[in-house]
């Protein structure tokens, strides 16, 4: 039994069976398929396509996921390095307070009564922020009021005049009616309500 391609004996070691039932050395087939999927022989395909694509988007997935493993390892690998930092601050500062406690001590009060002031002025800043922004809603809320007054005034001062009229140029009105209502008083004077208008019953 030898290659198909280069006739060398073959033995148990060296040969491949294709499925077409060809039989070659193992470097002839390799060196073969390489760079071909079908049998030297027959071109019959090796392996079909639609297990090759399969074969390929598998490959595809796993390496998508050895990155995304990759990624994970160097964000522990960065938290590791980050707690390393503040392990080597602590292990300064308490060097620092070894050498001298009462220096360390001072500057660690000063430091925080830095803190506790900053922190107040950012506090007072944000309430007069606030009031600052209660009185702009107050003065709005004010002018908001008096607007709708004043509308209301007016609304009810054209309703008043459109009845007076209406009285004043009726023919059913008497001389003793006509003059009780010229002497009631004016609603436009000293901004006030109107007084209550007389009815003619008919």
């Amino acid at each position: 039994m030898e290659c198909s391609v280069c006739y060398v004996d073959l033995n148990v070691k060296n040969i491949v069976n294709t499925k077409c039932n060809h039989i070659f050395c193992k470097e002839c087939f390799w060196k073969w398929t390489n760079e071909n999927n079908n049998c030297p022989m027959c071109r019959q395909n090796i392996i079909s396509q639609t297990k090759m694509l399969l074969e390929k988007e598998n490959i595809r997935n796993n390496i998508f996921s050895l990155m995304q493993e990759e990624t994970k390892y160097y964000d522990t690998i960065s938290c590791l390095q980050n707690d390393l930092y503040e392990l080597e601050d602590k292990i300064f500062e308490l060097s620092k307070f070894k050498k001298n406690p009462d220096k360390y001590m001072n500057e660690f009060l000063k430091k925080r009564d830095d803190w506790i002031k900053e922190k107040k002025n950012e506090t007072r800043n944000k309430k007069d922020m606030v009031i600052s922004q209660l009185d702009v809603y107050n003065t709005l809320y004010d002018n908001s009021r008096e607007v709708l007054s004043q509308i209301k005034f007016e609304k009810e001062n054209v309703s008043f005049d459109f009845e007076l009229d209406t009285i004043l140029n009726s023919s059913l009105l008497g001389v003793g009616e006509m003059n009780e209502i010229l002497r009631t008083p004016s609603p436009r004077s000293h901004m006030q309500s109107p007084p209550p208008i007389i009815r003619i019953r008919r």
